[in-house]
């Protein structure tokens, strides 16, 4: 059977869809060679490639409402800290490194420094998968090395080029798809930054669907906002739904057995 990598897009709280899709593959008996993930794709594919139970998933999701999880900070330090996420996922993840983990796994992040997009696949995964969920103007920009890291969605949504080596077959799961807003969804500054930051995210996703051989687009995440992670089972259905439907379009060709 072709190796089979998969890349999960970020989007905020649709990413919790990425959680169905785990558990559709999973219960088919479809294992990845490789995972690679941005924002709150990075997010759900460090639990995957720990190997960590899709109720432990959901459960840590249900925990990880935007509101518990950051730790607000003075305005002219940025807005907001990851430390409360970063306990989470240490909590949640069976190891602390990259390098320790069951199956090969990709992040990546935006250096705000160099204006570059950069892949990790080394060091503890906590701090590396929360520098790629630090959301612009939301989180504080996370210090690595020497580097301050935001976002990996900003520059990279859909990282798929370092599964390219491990994989003959590569799945992105797309959970931040473009569709048409009413404009009395930009009336605020708030709606404005958030469709900024959407357009932005969408538009970067191009180069690695292109290098995509399947993309899952879960139907119906975009009724569901970047902060609604009070809609955990909604999310989760619609994400295992299309899980399915992909398993489907796997063994019509023939890359897994049906």
């Amino acid at each position: 059977m072709p190796r089979i990598g998969i890349s999960f897009s970020g989007g905020g709280a649709r990413g919790i869809a990425h959680i169905g899709v785990v558990q559709a593959l999973r219960e088919n008996n479809i294992k990845v060679s490789a995972i690679a993930g941005s924002s709150a794709g990075s997010i759900i594919g460090a639990l995957y490639a720990a190997g960590v139970t899709v109720e432990d998933m959901l459960n840590l999701a249900r925990q990880a409402s935007l509101w518990k999880t950051v730790k607000w900070g003075i305005p002219l330090d940025g807005l907001a800290k990851m430390d409360l996420l970063i306990k989470l996922l240490e909590d949640a993840l069976p190891v602390d490194n990259f390098e320790e983990l069951e199956i090969p796994f990709f992040v990546a992040v935006s250096n705000l420094l160099t204006g570059e997009p950069e892949i990790f696949n080394h060091g503890p995964i906590a701090e590396v998968v929360a520098a790629s969920s630090s959301i612009p103007l939301v989180f504080k920009p996370r210090p690595i090395n020497g580097q301050l890291y935001v976002d990996g969605g900003v520059m990279l949504n859909l990282p798929v080029e370092p599964l390219t080596s491990c994989s003959d077959y590569i799945i992105g799961v797309n959970v931040r798809p473009r569709v048409p807003i009413h404009k009395k969804e930009v009336q605020s500054f708030f709606g404005i930054a958030q469709r900024v930051f959407d357009l932005s995210l969408q538009g970067n996703m191009r180069p690695g669907a292109a290098i995509c051989d399947m993309i899952i687009a879960p139907e119906g995440v975009s009724d569901y906002g970047l902060f609604q992670f009070n809609k955990v089972d909604e999310l989760y259905e619609i994400g295992y739904e299309a899980g399915l439907d992909a398993v489907e379009r796997l063994q019509e060709e023939k890359i897994i057995p049906a």
